[in-house]
């Protein structure tokens, strides 16, 4: 789970929020979002209003990235508790309309308290931006696609015809009904179905980014739970993909087979760019046409002669050959996320 926050965060921190919950006492909230300060509400006492507890001076609710409701006004203690936010990401009070104007010139020294007491960083009031949402809806998306895109492959990868890689087996998990064989790759699944609806809930979100003035009716509304179903779909995918991978199966000998099996064309790019590519189609298609192999018909042609010794071109055949620059690549894509991360800390 530490590994999946840290992937979450990342994509919060990336979009300039951290979607944690909320809880409200505006009837225009949808009420079972829940939040993390459960019955409290997050206010403090006769400080009222703000998860500031002695720094107080807001309304509760509206010192978040996103609606958390209208709360108790400043030193209410009859409203402190009963709305308010249950956690928060960014210090975004800004009052009824955005702007601290019932602040006067106290607005912003208040603002800054507030985000001292917290910890929290300065942020664009909510009312009328809604980029940030549809911004973190759409990078959960994606990374719910990214995980779908590995939990594809493996399912592919585990169809008994190629069977070069399985799920790990858990107990209870992947059987059949009817068939005790049968063995369902169970985590690719909760990813794939997480991709499918993805898409489709990232598209809601972008299409919430005009509400009516400062507070608009029903669509900010709509992201909480909207929000709240993507995060949990992107949550699902990369807990059931980050367990295949760590449990992953690979079969060497079921690679070796299905190599074996092709006769040595996919080594064909190699003596198309050693020989020539005239030269690479005419030898496939003798193979094919003989049912040889290629390595065998490229050793008897004359054109290969010329531009390959024996053991140059039983080296092209070579399927270790095969990984060129992966190693490379794949530490350069580590490198860019370890420094993304670094940079969003």
């Amino acid at each position: 789970m530490k590994k999946l926050t840290g992937l979450l965060a990342v994509v919060a921190l990336g979009a300039g929020i951290a979607l944690v919950g909320c809880g409200s006492d505006d009837d225009t909230e949808p009420k079972d979002n829940g939040g993390a300060a459960g019955k409290s509400g997050g206010a403090g006492g006769k400080s009222g209003g703000s998860n500031a507890g002695k720094s107080g001076g807001g309304a509760a609710g509206e010192i978040e990235p996103g609606p958390a409701g209208s709360g108790g006004t400043a030193g209410s203690e009859d409203n402190a508790g009963s709305g308010g936010t249950g956690a928060v990401a960014g210090d975004s009070l800004g009052g009824a309309a955005g702007t601290l104007a019932a602040f006067r010139e106290k607005g912003l020294e208040i603002r800054k308290a507030i985000g001292e007491e917290l910890g929290l960083e300065t942020a664009p009031t909510w009312h009328s931006a809604r980029d940030a949402f549809a911004r973190l809806g759409a990078e959960a998306a994606i990374l719910t696609g990214l995980a779908a895109k590995v939990a594809r492959d493996v399912a592919l990868l585990s169809q008994p015809e190629v069977g070069e890689a399985a799920e790990p087996a858990l107990a209870g998990r992947g059987g059949s009904s009817s068939m005790p064989h049968k063995r369902n790759p169970a985590g690719c699944l909760l990813a794939l179905e997480a991709a499918a609806r993805a898409p489709g809930l990232a598209a809601t979100l972008l299409g919430e980014l005009a509400p009516e003035h400062e507070r608009g009716l029903g669509q900010w509304q709509s992201q909480w739970l909207t929000l709240r179903e993507l995060t949990g779909a992107c949550a699902s995918a990369l807990a059931a993909t980050g367990e295949v991978l760590e449990g992953l199966e690979v079969d060497p000998e079921a690679m070796a087979a299905n190599l074996a099996r092709m006769n040595g064309l996919v080594f064909s790019e190699a003596v198309a760019l050693r020989v020539s590519r005239a030269a690479a189609d005419r030898l496939c298609a003798q193979a094919l046409r003989e049912g040889r192999n290629l390595l065998e018909v490229a050793r008897a042609d004359a054109d290969v002669k010329k531009h390959l010794e024996k053991a140059e071109l039983e080296a092209l055949f070579e399927p270790r050959s095969q990984f060129g620059a992966a190693g490379s690549a794949i530490e350069r894509v580590l490198a860019d996320w370890a420094t993304a991360r670094g940079s969003a800390a």
